[in-house]
């Protein structure tokens, strides 16, 4: 129901290298698009990939493709709080974040590979306030990982929104709400991850 020209997809692979999902481009488009909203319009950012925090920093930081780890500065990372800040003064009336990526620990010792660098651990949003008129949906719950299923063509958590979204969650009277949304994609994620991969994904919202 979104008219083509209100989606902006950055990705790895795009037709056009300024949809490169690396931070610079992933900033300006950002903020091209909030530059057009007004207060009865809705916005919805969606992120998928990884996030990490470093020993001793409670920024939690999303890593767009040219994430550089060792850089001392983070200038290609991404802050959450960042987002947080771009959304609180964004004008439109209804504002979503959903976020598909793990909130384990790299560093634990029952994972196989370990990171090269001080990672505190991966993504932990609930650590950070969520402003005002905005909603965000996180994959997982603290300390569980977020998984991807090849078949599916998504991670498992936003083949469940896109789902929904396509009118899975409607009501009674066939709309799509954020609460409907909301229920249907933990629902269907925790059951697929059960199922499926013997493992406990739980979706999280934060407003």
């Amino acid at each position: 129901g979104f008219k083509p020209e209100n989606i902006v997809v950055l990705n790895d692979k795009p037709e056009n290298s300024r949809y490169m999902a690396e931070a610079g481009k992933i900033r300006s488009q950002l903020d091209l698009l909030l530059a057009t909203l007004e207060s009865k319009d809705t916005l919805i950012v969606a992120f998928s990939g990884h996030g990490v925090q470093f020993e001793g920093e409670e920024k939690n930081y999303y890593c767009p493709l040219d994430t550089n780890l060792d850089d001392p500065k983070r200038a290609n990372l991404i802050p959450l709080s960042e987002i947080y800040e771009k959304l609180k003064q964004c004008p439109a009336e209804r504002k979503l974040l959903l976020v598909d990526a793990c909130r384990n620990d790299p560093l634990s010792p029952v994972k196989k590979s370990r990171a090269t660098v001080t990672l505190k651990s991966v993504t932990r949003p609930q650590t950070e306030a969520v402003p005002k008129g905005v909603v965000a949906l996180f994959s997982c719950s603290a300390g569980q990982e977020s998984y991807e299923w090849p078949e599916l063509k998504h991670g498992v958590f936003f083949h469940h929104v896109l789902e929904g979204w396509n009118g899975a969650a409607a009501d009674e009277a066939k709309q799509v709400t954020l609460d409907g949304l909301v229920a249907y994609s933990r629902r269907k994620t925790q059951a697929f991850a059960r199922l499926n991969l013997n493992a406990l994904q739980t979706p999280q919202m934060k407003s």
